[in-house]
């Protein structure tokens, strides 16, 4: 157990980038787009990152903004592996809230301490 999991709620996930290199957030993706973040001090403090499945082959795997373009200076490795969206590099420019889009009930929040 990390040193905050015993106050969380069940639907929340909690990374901290003081104790993890990497963060991995397991939940049901079957129905999910991608992921939405809100940053608390990384720029743009708004992005998304849409799965690459069925029609969307453009813009995916990727940081995206608002209007869909790339983030330069986000990280090109983070991804979905099976039921682990996985945050491969740990910074404080990433440290936010991350939401399962579209969300569903039961699903889990992500936030990056």
């Amino acid at each position: 157990m990390e040193f905050s999991d015993f106050r969380l709620p069940k639907n929340v996930i909690m990374c901290s980038i003081l104790q993890n290199s990497k963060c991995e957030w397991k939940q049901n993706w079957t129905n999910a787009d991608g992921v939405k973040r809100e940053l608390d001090a990384g720029k743009p403090p708004i992005q998304f990152f849409y799965f690459c499945k069925g029609n969307r082959t453009e813009n995916c795997g990727i940081w995206l903004d608002e209007n869909e373009q790339p983030i330069e200076t986000s990280s090109t490795a983070d991804r979905l592996a099976g039921e682990t969206f996985i945050i491969e590099k740990m910074s404080i420019q990433i440290l936010g809230d991350y939401v399962k889009i579209p969300e569903e009930k039961g699903d889990k929040k992500l936030i990056i301490e």
